[in-house]
């Protein structure tokens, strides 16, 4: 009787310690639950005997046991959906999918998790317990009677050294039937939500933070706080925390692996002869090459080349295969295996990354090539991709997975060769079918030993491939297992090697068995759903891919709470698979604080595809904003860029900080704003770029690069022609008549500016080419690839790769710029209007910026490849006349001046002293014209006593037939500028010197031309705007500025689209001159 009441007392006592909550760190109190249970939601299932909650603590097999785990270290592993299925429940594992189930039918069989088949082995059957102590809990029973037709409970097993133990077995007995017994049978089923469907980057910081506060401790004999002894181990402790450096650029992990290679140095040396493994020296090499380039300190590169150096030449000397040796102590011969060859190949190109010097990749490759040829690896069949340990043993590690596949990648980022790109897709796929089950890595299982630490090198050379391999599909292995190992930690956050399994909590093991989850978390490609980033969306600063130098810490007034400091000179920061679409980016925002550290000091900041040095996307200078606190949001163009890309950025300044930066974003280009393009010469084959930067802008086709000299914006003009901005000068292209060359040093637009891209052929969805002709002087761009290279405006034809180009977006890809005439507009539209001044040939006109002029009697204009669809009965010309001096005939031909004119148009006054009143009219025309292409003559005869005939603007053709009186529509006369003109009587007298000139440099190259939009430098300018009059006999200073409105639909007298220069454009008069003429025949001409 004594012993029932102290077996009733000391389950009293328990009870009232269960803790009521799920809550880790607490024990758990069981009291009376909600009644019932909700079909479909998700429980705790905790035992009345020792406050264990019944847990999955292995993902990586097939089935697990049905065991129980403490509370304080409860994760998602602990909650169970209950769904109704007649009248019993299936219990699956809300991580996992699996059920319990049993495993046999009579009491001592235990419990399990596998595959529901729909079977009553796993179905059970809650009986809740509706008074007493345990009111409000429940009895599990099976839906299977053993072979007695007796019900079977689950229950904690009942060995003395296993049933208060974490992992306690749950199994089957019959009913209890002794007091102190029942807890063993009784469970408390309480509602709790999942709380770890995802993985996260604060999830990741409280296991580093377990991680150090257990293993960083200090080495009393070398003074430094480090993660550990011994060498190889040690060696990939330290590397991971590189790793989660270079991924999240966070101090702690710099710090932990600064001090442990301190104390690693101090215990080893700098110089590792005496170590006896060759594979040993190649791990810490990769310690010492990747610090530097992370860091920057010479003494990490110095320490590990002369390293690699000596392990390079003592393990190939005597080997002819390729391979280097493994090790150098007695007895183990001189084979090799894949623990040598890989790291050794990875460490090679590291080096040669850092030191510039290639031969590093040649040996790297010539290992590889021997290493992946060999017996050591399966190159082809469904087995592809296995990586064998030695020549006779098949293990497939995860480390030698991990080192091929992370040498097959840096082969492939350097030599481009589809082999290496191939080995790498295979080991990957290899790795994750055969050492994984469910996506959650199965093997290495132990956590002492060689094999203890080799899962975390594979989790580096994995992020690896899906990050700068853009391969998503793979993101969720380390989502997935990420999850897992948090969910298996104990309660102080520490995990294991084999992190599929549950963590114990008095973890004996050292940091290199602890290590493997933190180099998994740390190699985190994304805590995002999709490895590619919105271009167009804020992309935070510390959310980086690769870093150097910087830190990523938290910070007031940034958009994410934090940013990325600490910044200095040649810092990097690289954000990969940003998606740009098929449109791509021209405009680039980023916010940003600097510090006054010194006055009127700029830093510069370079965003580059690729890499560091890659083509240059776009460049800022960036002022001092004050303070840090103070921040500051600038928009800035950038090359057009598209697709999926990795985007760098280079930090610089000459004072001791560049900036703090916490985002950027692009925006998206439009057809008016289409970012800065690369044009390259088909003739060539290389890009167009100003010769010596801002200091000679002629443009020359001979670079190689896409950088800031050969950037060039396309800007459409209202005319239809566009012009090219340079980039590196800031100013336009022009043309220059002295040679025609062309030079970027312009301020405005005029006619020397403006060029027409022709597309030279029809097949409009793949040909991407197209030739370039100058609005000065109608020819088209051209290089000789066999001269200086120059790109010049001569070709009077496109007759081959000499006048042909095409654009590119700075990350390579082809494009036609918006303002490309197309192939099916090549062609002028004879029913569309056909501006005058865009002629294809001429003679002694002048073609002004918005009308033709100086239309002398038997002068003619030709304009090529009208296309008529349909029949034409007349022609409607927008013109004006000045009737003083000028009315006449226009006459039409076809095809040829031989000919007979299809039409005669008689233009009559418009306005008796001035150019600028315009009228439409339509005239019918002699002989319609059938549908074809033709080029259209317009030649000009004045009435007697007349010089001109009249300025045209433009003319269309239509099918209609004139049967009414010339119309005339919106007839403008414009009032005079604020100097009001001369009144001078006509006179015949030739103009005088003081004639505005724009004489083209006649002695100097190109790149002396006077930009338009500076002073003249001849005369002084004769009114405030250019003048839209036509030539008169008459001083020109008397004409009165023309800021006339548009007549009807096109504007008449349009001024330059930027700056309005005092003196006219460049006229086309003349191949090599645009000097107004003075004397002789060609008097009166402007």
């Amino acid at each position: 009787m004594l012993k029932r009441f102290i077996s009733i007392l000391l389950t009293v006592v328990m009870v009232s310690t269960f803790g009521v909550g799920m809550n880790f760190g607490q024990n758990v109190e069981v009291k009376a639950a909600t009644a019932g249970i909700t079909n479909g939601a998700t429980y705790t299932i905790v035992s009345a005997y020792n406050g264990k909650a019944i847990t999955q603590t292995d993902l990586s097999t097939f089935y697990a046991n049905c065991v129980v785990w403490n509370t304080d270290a409860m994760s998602d592993l602990a909650r169970w959906t209950l769904k109704e299925t007649g009248d019993y429940y299936n219990i699956t594992n809300v991580v996992s999918g699996k059920s319990i189930k049993i495993t046999g039918k009579n009491s001592g069989d235990n419990m399990d998790l596998n595959g529901n088949d729909n079977s009553d082995n796993y179905r059970w059957k809650l009986v809740p317990i509706t008074s007493g102590t345990y009111s409000g809990c429940y009895y599990i029973v099976s839906a299977v009677k053993n072979d007695n037709g007796e019900e079977e409970y689950a229950e904690i097993i009942s060995d003395d050294d296993k049933k208060n133990k974490d992992g306690a077995q749950v199994r089957l007995w019959t009913k209890a039937k002794s007091v102190d017994y029942e807890p063993r049978q009784i469970w408390r089923i309480q509602k709790s939500d999942a709380e770890n469907s995802s993985f996260t980057e604060a999830m990741a910081d409280k296991a580093l933070e377990a991680f150090k506060n257990k293993y960083y401790v200090k080495n009393s004999t070398t003074g430094y706080d480090s993660l550990g002894g011994g060498f190889w181990g040690i060696a990939e402790v330290m590397e991971a925390m590189l790793d989660g450096y270079e991924t999240t650029g966070k101090s702690i992990y710099r710090d932990m692996f600064q001090n442990t290679y301190k104390d690693f140095i101090a215990r080893n040396g700098d110089y590792w002869s005496n170590n006896d493994f060759n594979d040993d020296i190649a791990w810490a090499v990769l310690d010492s090459v990747r610090a530097y380039l992370l860091f920057g300190d010479q003494s990490y590169l110095d320490i590990a080349k002369k390293n690699w150096d000596f392990m390079y030449k003592r393990g190939t000397e005597g080997r002819t295969d390729g391979m280097i040796r493994w090790s150098h102590e007695n007895g183990r011969g001189d084979g090799t295996l894949s623990c040598i060859n890989g790291p050794a190949t990875v460490g090679a190109c590291y080096l040669a990354i850092a030191t510039g010097d290639d031969s590093y990749y040649t040996k790297a490759k010539r290992v590889f090539d021997a290493w992946r040829n060999s017996s050591l690896y399966v190159r082809e069949g469904d087995d592809a991709g296995h990586v064998w340990d030695s020549a006779g043993n098949a293990w497939r590690s995860t480390y030698n997975q991990g080192t091929f596949l992370g040498a097959a990648i840096m082969l492939y980022e350097k030599y481009g060769t589809q082999q290496y790109y191939d080995d790498a897709c295979n080991v990957m796929a290899n790795t994750v079918k055969n050492l994984c089950y469910n996506n959650i890595l199965k093997e290495e299982n132990t956590n002492s030993g060689d094999l203890s630490g080799m899962r975390g090198i594979l989790m580096r050379y994995m992020r690896k491939f899906i990050v700068d391999f853009n391969k998503g599909e793979y993101l969720s292995f380390f989502k997935d297992n990420a999850r897992v190992a948090w969910m298996n930690s104990n309660s102080k956050g520490i995990m294991q090697c084999a992190w599929q399994g549950k963590a114990s909590e008095d973890a004996t093991w050292d940091s290199f068995a602890a290590y493997n989850a933190i180099s998994l978390m740390a190699n985190m490609p994304t805590y995002a759903d999709s490895l590619q980033r919105d271009a167009y969306s804020n992309i935070e600063a510390e959310d980086l891919d690769y870093c150097k130098g910087l830190i990523s810490e938290n910070s007031g007034g940034t958009s994410g709470g934090r940013s990325l400091g600490g910044v200095k000179n040649g810092n990097y920061a690289a954000y990969y698979n940003i998606d740009f679409g098929e449109t791509g980016a021209s405009k680039l925002t980023f916010k940003y604080s600097r510090e006054t550290e010194k006055e009127d000091a700029k830093g510069t900041l370079e965003f580059r595809l690729g890499s560091t040095t890659g083509p240059l996307i776009a460049k800022a200078s960036i002022e001092n904003t004050g303070t840090w606190q103070n921040w500051k949001e600038v928009t800035i163009d950038t090359a057009r860029i598209t697709g999926v890309q990795n985007v760098y950025i280079v930090f610089k300044s000459d004072t001791p900080h560049v900036c703090n930066f916490d985002y950027f974003k692009f925006t998206k280009a439009t057809k008016d704003d289409q970012g800065y393009f690369f044009l390259k010469s088909d003739a060539s084959n290389q890009y167009a770029v100003c010769k010596n930067g801002s200091s000679d802008t002629t443009i020359v086709a001979t670079s190689d690069n896409r950088d800031e000299w050969e950037q060039f914006k396309i800007i459409k003009n209202d005319d239809g022609t566009v012009s090219f901005k340079s980039l590196v000068s800031g100013k336009y292209i022009c043309m220059v008549s002295e040679g025609a060359y062309l030079t970027a040093s312009t301020s405005a637009i005029y006619t020397g500016e403006k060029f027409v891209i022709e597309r030279y052929k029809e097949d409009t969805s793949k040909n991407k080419h197209f030739a370039i002709r100058s609005i000065a002087n109608r020819k088209y761009l051209c290089v000789d690839p066999n001269g200086d290279k120059a790109v010049l405006s001569t070709s009077t034809t496109i007759g081959g790769l000499g006048e042909t180009f095409h654009m590119e977006t700075v990350n390579g890809e082809w494009i036609v710029p918006d303002g490309t005439i197309l192939a099916d507009s090549a062609y002028r539209d004879a029913f569309s209007k056909i501006e005058a001044e865009r002629t294809d040939d001429y003679n002694g006109t002048i073609n002004y910026d918005t009308y033709l002029g100086n239309t002398n009697d038997g002068e003619w204009a030709r304009y090529d490849s009208v296309r008529f669809t349909k029949t034409a009965k007349s022609i409607i010309m927008n013109y004006s006349v000045r009737g003083r001096i000028a009315t006449g005939k226009v006459s039409l031909y076809l095809d040829s001046l031989d000919t007979t004119p299809v039409g005669e148009l008689y233009l009559t006054e418009t306005a008796e002293d001035s150019w600028d009143t315009y009228v439409e009219k339509k005239f019918a025309l002699e002989k319609e014209i059938s549908a074809g292409v033709h080029k259209v003559y317009l030649k000009f005869t004045p009435d007697s006593g007349k010089t001109y005939v009249g300025n045209i603007d433009y003319f269309l053709f239509s099918e209609e037939p004139t049967t009414v009186a010339p119309t005339t529509e919106a007839t403008t006369t414009v009032a005079p500028t604020t100097e009001a003109p001369t009144t001078a009587a006509p006179t015949t007298v030739a103009p005088t010197t003081e004639v505005p000139t724009t004489v083209a440099p006649t002695t100097g190259g190109p790149t002396t031309v006077t930009p338009t939009t500076e002073v003249p430098t001849t005369v002084a300018p004769t009114i405030e705007v250019p003048t839209t009059v036509a030539p008169t006999t008459e001083a020109p200073t008397t004409v009165a500025s023309t800021t006339v409105a548009p007549t009807t639909e096109a504007p008449t007298t349009i001024a330059p689209t930027t700056e309005a220069p005092t003196t006219m454009a460049p006229t086309t008069q003349s191949e090599t001159s645009t000097v107004a003429i003075g004397e002789g025949s060609d008097v009166g001409k402007v």
